[in-house]
C-alpha cells in the first residue's frame, strides 16, 4: 500500500507524537510505545538522520470538561531522551473521551508552541479516530468548535509558516466511514502544510507509517532546499475516488476559520474506503 522516499539527507530531526488517549486507541497508543527504539535506530541507521540529531516529543488529548474530566492535553516538550518517551506512552491509557469529536485542535496549538530547532526538519504525526469540535459532524457538543477557541486551518497554515509538516494518521475504516467530513477535514488539513492523510489500519504497520511520514518530510525538506521535487510516501488503493470529497477539501483549505467553511461542505455519497478495507 506505502512507498516509501528514499533517504537523502542527513540533518536535525524533531518529531512530535500527537496520540488521541480516547477510548479505542490503545493499541495505537502500544504500537507507538512498543516500536519507538527501533524506529530511531531505523532512522539513524539508514542515513535519514545523522547520530544525535534526533529529538521527539508527545502531546496527548482527550476532551474538554464536562465531556471529559482527566485532561484536554498533556505535553511532553521534545527531547534527545527516547527512552524519557517511551515511558510517557508506556504509562498513557486508552480511555474516555465524551462525545464522538475530541480535542485534536488543542493538541495542534499545543504542537505550535513547541520549542522547535530552526534548522531541524519538523514533523507532527497525528493520530486519531475521531474529528475535531466544530466542523460540523452531527453529535457534537461543542459544535462552534473547541472551548478554547483554537482554529485548526490557522493553526496549519502558522505550523506552515514554521516549516511544521504535519501527517494525520487515521484509525481506519473508523474515520473515514463512521464519520461524514472527517476525511476530507483532515486531508485538507495535512495538505496545508505539506503533509498529508495517510491510513493505518492496523496497528502492527504503525513503524511502517511514521518512517515514511518522517523520510518524506526529510527528502522533501532537503531537496526542496535545492529546488528539486522530491519523492512521496505514496498511499494507493485504500480510499474511493470522490469528486464532491475534493471540493470539500478546496473549502476547507482556503478558510482560516472552520464557521468560514462549515455551511459550504456538501455530503459525499458512497463509501470513502475501497471495500476490502472496511473491516477493522
Amino acid at each position: 500500500m506505502f512507498r516509501q522516499s528514499k533517504p537523502t539527507s542527513t540533518g536535525n530531526l524533531d518529531v512530535v507524537f500527537l496520540h488521541d488517549a480516547t477510548k479505542g486507541q490503545q493499541a495505537f497508543i502500544n504500537g507507538t510505545h512498543a516500536k519507538l527504539a527501533s524506529i530511531a535506530s531505523t532512522l539513524t541507521a539508514t542515513g535519514n538522520v545523522a547520530p544525535d540529531s534526533l529529538r521527539v516529543g508527545l502531546i496527548a488529548f482527550r476532551d474538554h470538561p464536562p465531556q471529559e474530566a482527566t485532561f484536554v492535553t498533556q505535553v511532553f516538550p521534545l527531547t534527545s531522551d527516547i527512552s524519557s518517551v517511551e515511558a510517557k506512552l508506556g504509562a498513557l491509557v486508552s480511555t474516555g473521551g465524551g462525545d464522538e469529536p475530541d480535542a485534536q485542535s488543542d493538541a495542534l496549538a499545543a504542537a505550535l508552541t513547541l520549542e522547535w530547532r530552526d534548522d531541524a526538519t519538523k514533523v507532527a504525526i497525528l493520530f486519531t479516530d475521531s474529528p475535531p469540535h466544530g466542523i460540523g459532524e452531527p453529535g457534537d457538543e461543542f459544535p462552534d468548535g473547541c472551548p478554547s477557541k483554537a482554529e485548526p486551518l490557522l493553526i496549519a497554515k502558522e505550523m506552515a509558516k514554521e516549516g511544521i509538516i504535519l501527517y494525520v494518521v487515521a484509525s481506519e475504516p473508523i474515520l473515514s466511514e463512521q464519520y461524514e467530513r472527517a476525511h476530507d477535514f483532515y486531508v485538507a488539513l495535512a495538505n496545508l502544510t505539506g503533509g498529508k492523510l495517510v491510513p493505518l489500519a492496523n496497528a502492527l504497520t504503525i513503524p511502517e507509517v511514521i518512517i515514511g511520514c518522517i523520510s518524506e518530510a526529510v527528502a522533501h525538506g532537503a531537496l526542496g532546499a535545492a529546488g528539486i521535487l522530491g519523492g512521496s510516501f505514496v498511499i494507493g488503493g485504500f480510499y474511493e475516488p470522490s469528486e464532491q470529497g475534493l471540493k470539500n477539501v478546496g473549502i476547507w483549505s482556503k478558510a482560516d476559520k472552520l464557521a468560514e467553511a462549515r455551511d459550504l461542505i456538501q455530503p459525499v455519497q458512497g463509501h470513502r474506503v475501497v471495500e476490502k478495507f472496511r473491516v477493522a
